[in-house]
């Protein structure tokens, strides 16, 4: 709502020429959609850029993962092209961008040293260059001296109705009978847009009892507290979709629609229309390369729900996505049944996963780690793993009896790994994958042995820049339906049959 008028006034403060270096800043409140504006803006602005990057949740990236993911983010992006930067990334952004136009949008970012750890005065970019920057924080922008701010206001009562009844009715005004409903709600909510948007959906098709009761509720919530309004409607969510609004907020943002349904499926999530009633109640978007998406309000609703399951104890909440709290719960040996999902980022790239670690893990149904390795004995553990994402894992295979029999989706993207990794033969009884990412594993000249994967309907290749065959086994695959071999410039020819490829 309103957003082509907004969109207008900021671009009338740049050069139509793009001769003139600028930096804009668009600040406001949580949930007004600064984001939505700037993703406007930066998608208007892009056809006039060869070199361009967007870079999303910063405060909170920076916060988790370190500055340095998000950097090398931006290096890849404006040099269209994976870096491996180990040297001074702000040295290769200075020296690397210096004869370089760029469109940049730095989304949510709040401290002046993340600001000049990727961009800086931004003297150091060719004329023409723009950089939009979105803040919940004013005094950051006088920091960052940006040449123009633009403070995103709430929406008028007006424009507040017709984007609730978008939603609510499919219409831009309410239906008969629910005129004075709507306006309550809508002066409850008070002009933020994801609000009206979430809340509208889940309003959508309801009963009158429903709009009642969702109501009260908004009544109940404090003065624009955002994330207890949206609340509401994840209690409207019956327990299996909650599961999954969960597992994508704290895990799955990005991924591909298809693989994590493989994944419910296989832990009889049942799951019917699931990921549609999400998407239809606005709670996550699909985009338009089939990858899952959440507005960073809902995915802090997903893991403060998590974490308020037990705030002082970490092995008592089903899901551990901080790495501090997954180290600890693993290395003091304090795994429980309750942990169903777990993730070690990249400070955990060099540490060593040992079998007796997972004694207690009966439950867990979803892996990811990055680097690493697997030591010592793990028979008869990980035997409800569904979900095994192993990026950046070593050449070599240390494991003994590593025999997840349950997994559908098995991630080993930009590994050491080749044909004759010792980790293949154990991972072969996993007789149900459904889903095999050798994404990037530059070591790969052929596929390994694939009949053991009878039911494997997605094998991804892509970016495996050695690979010069595939594997004849994949004749054997009847279920295979998608097969990525995108970027492998090594490879000349495919076997005569490939699954159900017509």
């Amino acid at each position: 709502m309103g957003i082509d008028e907004r969109v207008e006034q900021i671009t009338s403060w740049i050069d139509v020429k793009f001769n003139d270096t600028r930096i804009v800043g668009i600040w406001g409140n949580i949930g007004v959609g600064k984001t939505t504006l700037a993703r406007v803006l930066y998608n208007k602005l892009s056809s006039h850029f060869k070199h361009l990057s967007f870079v999303a949740n910063i405060r909170e990236t920076s916060l988790h993962k370190g500055i340095e993911c998000l950097q090398r983010q931006l290096i890849d992006d404006i040099l269209r092209s994976p870096n491996d930067v180990s040297i001074d990334k702000i040295s290769v952004i200075k020296s690397q961008f210096m004869n370089k136009k760029v469109l940049v949008l730095l989304d949510d970012i709040d401290a002046i040293t993340d600001f000049n750890a990727l961009i800086g005065d931004i003297s150091w970019v060719k004329a023409g260059s723009i950089v939009i920057v979105t803040t919940r924080n004013k005094k950051f922008l006088d920091e960052a001296k940006v040449d123009h701010k633009y403070e995103v206001n709430k929406l008028t009562l007006n424009e507040s109705l017709i984007l609730f009844s978008r939603h609510a009715f499919q219409k831009d005004y309410p239906i008969k009978g629910y005129e004075i409903l709507s306006h309550s709600i809508v002066s409850i909510i008070a002009g933020l847009p994801l609000a009206l948007k979430v809340i509208g959906s889940c309003l959508y098709e309801q009963s009158r009892g429903v709009w009642n009761n969702i109501s009260k509720k908004l009544m109940e919530v404090p003065h624009q507290q955002v994330q207890e309004m949206l609340r509401i409607c994840y209690e409207e969510l019956n327990d299996m979709e909650q599961q999954i609004f969960l597992d994508i907020a704290c895990f799955l943002i990005g991924s591909s629609k298809q693989s994590p349904t493989y994944m419910w499926d296989a832990c009889g999530f049942f799951l019917r229309n699931g990921i549609e009633v999400l998407s239809r109640m606005s709670l996550i978007e699909i985009d338009e390369d089939d990858k899952l998406r959440m507005h960073d309000q809902l995915r802090d609703l997903g893991q403060k729900i998590v974490h308020l399951e037990n705030p002082k104890e970490p092995q008592e909440r089903s899901k551990l996505w901080k790495y501090e709290e997954a180290a600890y719960v693993l290395d003091s040996n304090k795994g429980t049944c309750k942990i169903e999902a777990l993730r070690f980022d990249e400070y955990g790239y060099k540490r060593s996963y040992k079998g007796e670690q997972f004694k207690e893990l009966a439950h867990l149904r979803y892996l990811q780690v990055c680097g690493g390795n697997f030591a010592g004995d793990f028979q008869i553990l990980l035997s409800q793993l569904r979900w095994l994402q192993w990026e950046r894992c070593p050449s070599n295979f240390e494991a003994a009896n590593f025999h997840p029999k349950k997994l559908v989706v098995l991630n080993l993207s930009w590994s050491e790994i080749s044909e004759d990794w010792g980790g293949w033969d154990p991972l072969k009884m996993a007789t149900q994958l459904k889903v095999l990412n050798l994404t990037g594993c530059l070591s790969l000249r052929s596929t390994p042995d694939l009949s053991a994967f009878e039911s494997l309907e997605i094998l991804i290749l892509e970016e495996c820049e050695n690979l010069e065959m595939i594997h004849h086994s994949i004749m054997l695959i009847k279920s295979l339906i998608s097969l990525n071999v995108n970027g492998c410039r090594r490879l000349e020819e495919l076997p005569i049959r490939i699954g159900r490829m017509e």
